[in-house]
Parts: structure tokens; sequence; C-alpha cells
């Protein structure tokens, strides 16, 4: 299983259509996955 941590390096390396795609369908997605995304989001937005 993921860690969080290889999550956010996973997500970092995509680009912003990629991370709202996942978005879209997070519910598909591990707490682990979502805490990931969230993280890489709100870096980006800054």
């Amino acid at each position: 299983m993921l860690t969080v941590d290889d999550f956010i390096t996973k997500f970092s390396k995509y680009s912003d259509q990629e991370l709202f795609e996942v978005y879209q369908n997070i519910e598909g997605y591990s707490e682990h996955a979502k805490m990931a995304l969230a993280h890489v989001i709100e870096t980006k937005v800054g």
C-alpha cells in the first residue's frame, strides 16, 4: 500500500489537468491519496 509521501511524489509530477481528473474521481481513492492530493494542490496554489 502506498503512503501519503508516495502519493505526494506521484501527484507532484501530474499536470493540472491530471490533478483535476483525480479530484473529480476522488471517491475511488484511499485516504492516503486524498490527503496527498490536497497537499499537492495546496502547494501548487500557494
